[in-house]
């Protein structure tokens, strides 16, 4: 999954992706479909700005805004405009994007902002204070995936082999033997119906150490889909990894086609995600639904439109989108 998606010249999003969002993307994002969920996020950074004061400012009484993968920089347009000329001015944009394509599209609308190969790049030129953000970043990591194996009660790890007779398939490796040591999740160890498919996200953490070292006040907002725990699985014996290709949904098998022409992604853990944080030191300040991230900073969403209603009501993309708000530092 890692090559698939981030090889340096087969990769999906370091070579092939052409666009997020519009007929020439692969997929939508709530950012490409309303301008509603960046009207929240301005709204957002002004109460953080407000409440951690020049903490949150350099020397030039500047604040740094920081978007992991800004995608299209929709998004950030979005926030940009919602923000106002008056706050704006008093903010710097920083964008931390490993897909050459997409840097390009992002320069043509924000050509002031300043780009990053790595967060820890991002913290650096910010003197590690910094409001952060991110939209649909933590699905795209790659999965460990594993199925159960109910007469061994065990985790297997899912392989996928090519050979010339066979073409593509998979194999199954009891997972004791893939990683030796590897702990799974606590929310994992049971009994779980023969064939269940999970995904751990066991990039997420070397990642997260990668840059902690870099912070001195920070505050940051996830937004992606997902759930909670083991509750992601419920009537999902397949597990949640897919494809999206032309804005098709890809499941099963066809996930190993089109090798770094697709994109691939699995559903968000945020019970593991804010456990990482925590013991990173990030404190916890809210985790909910997108319809109630919306409904707080945002509360015309879902009478602006079909589109912006779609992406705030309980029931479609309101719900299944969780918000994670995190803070780093006393910023005394």
């Amino acid at each position: 999954m890692a090559a698939a998606l981030y090889h340096p010249a087969h990769g999906y999003y370091t070579k092939h992706i052409a666009t997020v969002g519009g007929h020439r993307g692969d997929f939508a994002t709530s950012a490409t479909l309303s301008e509603w969920l960046g009207k929240a996020i301005a709204a957002w950074i002004k109460a953080e700005v407000a409440l951690r004061g020049s903490a949150l400012k350099d020397a030039l009484g500047r604040s740094h805004v920081i978007e992991i993968g800004p995608g299209s920089g929709m998004l950030a347009r979005s926030v940009a405009k919602a923000a106002g000329w008056w706050f704006r001015r008093s903010l710097r944009f920083h964008f931390v994007e490993v897909s050459p394509v997409l840097r390009q599209e992002q320069r043509t609308l924000h050509p002031d902002a300043s780009w990053h190969d790595s967060v820890a790049a991002a913290l650096q030129a910010c003197g590690g204070r910094a409001i952060i953000y991110n939209n649909e970043l933590f699905d795209a990591f790659p999965v460990i995936l594993l199925r159960w194996n109910l007469p061994m009660r065990n985790w297997e790890e899912v392989y996928v082999m090519l050979s010339p007779e066979r073409g593509v398939r998979e194999e199954f490796v009891p997972l004791e033997e893939s990683r030796p040591g590897f702990r799974v999740p606590e929310s994992f160890r049971r009994e779980w119906p023969d064939g269940q498919r999970v995904e751990i996200h066991a990039a997420w953490e070397p990642w997260l150490a990668d840059w902690q070292s870099g912070l001195k006040c920070a505050s940051m907002l996830s937004i992606d889909y997902g759930g909670r725990g083991e509750s992601l699985y419920q009537r999902r014996p397949g597990g949640t990894l897919r494809a999206f290709f032309k804005h098709q949904r890809n499941t099963g098998s066809s996930i190993y086609k089109l090798f770094g022409r697709q994109d691939l992604t699995a559903d968000v853990d945020f019970h593991r995600l804010q456990e990482l944080g925590e013991s990173f030191g990030w404190e916890t300040v809210a985790s909910e639904t997108q319809a109630s991230f919306l409904e707080r900073l945002a509360p015309g969403a879902v009478a602006a439109g079909r589109e912006s209603a779609f992406i705030a009501q309980p029931g479609g993309a309101g719900e299944a989108f969780q918000v994670l708000s995190q803070r780093f530092g006393k910023c005394a």
